[in-house]
């Protein structure tokens, strides 16, 4: 057993002593198990009639604003039910918002600008990702959405969970990249990094890499800091202090030299875009990535049973906050990446409500 620190509910700053058990036995997944043909997208997506009722009903101000409130209300109770301390995680920030202002002036580049699908609400916050509360809340909802994927596991406990989810993921990369010759990776960026939850995993699974953390909002990077600089995370996530560097910038627009990475990691983001934004995405992967390079993206499955299935207030309050559902659910990554140049382009079930895309640069 391990004991790491955790942010319990009985409120206020960080608890230490929660055991935690060690690393469970994780399901292999063999590169070739690809996602078998089904539906392509849920039925609440695009121009179904489920679809247009419910979208009607989100451009209605009144409806939009209760959903809003509604589908942070059910996070919120989620992850409380789940033993993730939601509000006094937040309150342990809130108490080093000091320090947090300090950070932000640091990673701060005032030259980065924000696309108008940036600064739009989504998740639930009227500001998007452009503020604290939004940044002080992504790690509870982090692990809120692991446990989602198991929620009838009894006794499943939020960190591993979240193991689990990327743990399983990654497997699955170093399995591709073994089978199809990929380069071996020693410079690795994580684009779309939030509060560094995705990046600190990418550098547990690649110990010896250099990771660079890229995100668009500097409130969810000066959460990354704040973390890199305790040392650890939610849940006792250790922060490799070592090999991790964080930036603000576009993913689109990354500004980093030709062939500079050995692979790309997007983790939870493309969901978050329109279709023009992944393109360029794509193409500045291609161009970032050296040959033999790798770029594997991890999302939402839209051939997923359990978000095909999902209840008509669950889905309902998941697109009341993600504003691109129906573009991303009935986009073709796959033919987006090869059209980018990318060979060796293939998609894999990771779990039961997501999928991992991976892709490589021609040696």
């Amino acid at each position: 057993m391990r004991h790491v620190s955790t942010c319990l509910r009985n409120g206020g700053a960080s608890v230490p002593s929660l055991t935690v058990p060690p690393r469970q036995q994780r399901k292999t997944y063999a590169v070739s198990e690809k996602i078998e043909p089904g539906s392509d997208r849920p039925d609440w997506t695009g121009n179904t009639v489920i679809s247009k009722a419910v979208n009607l009903a989100i451009e209605t101000p009144l409806i939009f604003n209760l959903l809003k409130l509604g589908a942070r209300q059910q996070m919120k109770a989620t992850a409380e039910n789940s033993d993730i301390a939601w509000s006094s995680c937040v309150k342990a920030l809130e108490s080093d918002l000091s320090r947090l202002q300090r950070l932000f002036e640091e990673v701060e580049d005032k030259e980065v600008g924000y696309p108008d699908y940036f600064t739009k609400p989504f998740h639930g916050y009227d500001e998007g990702n452009m503020n604290w509360l939004a940044a002080f809340e992504a790690e509870p909802a982090t692990y809120s959405m692991a446990m989602r994927v198991w929620k009838d596991e009894v006794g499943l406990q939020p960190v591993v969970a979240q193991d689990r989810l990327r743990d399983t993921a990654f497997d699955m990369v170093k399995g591709y990249m073994e089978e199809c010759d990929c380069r071996d990776i020693e410079r690795i960026l994580d684009i779309g990094c939030s509060v560094g939850v995705s990046t600190t995993y990418v550098a547990r699974s690649w110990p010896k890499a250099s990771v660079v953390g890229m995100d668009l909002s500097p409130y969810m990077l000066s959460v990354a800091l704040l973390r890199k600089q305790q040392g650890g995370a939610l849940f006792g996530l250790q922060h490799e202090k070592e090999n991790v560097t964080y930036v603000h910038g576009n993913a689109e627009h990354t500004k980093f030299d030709s062939e500079s990475f050995d692979a790309v990691s997007c983790q939870f983001l493309l969901h978050e875009l329109p279709p023009e934004p992944t393109r360029v995405i794509a193409k500045e992967c291609m161009r970032i990535l050296r040959p033999g390079g790798t770029c594997f993206f991890l999302d939402n499955n839209p051939k997923s049973a359990v978000i095909q299935n999902l209840p008509a207030p669950l889905f309902t309050l998941m697109k009341s906050t993600e504003p691109h559902s129906d573009e991303y659910y009935s986009f073709d990554t796959e033919a987006c990446l090869r059209q980018a140049g990318f060979e060796h382009v293939r998609t894999l079930e990771s779990d039961p409500r997501h999928r991992l895309i991976l892709a490589t640069k021609k040696k």
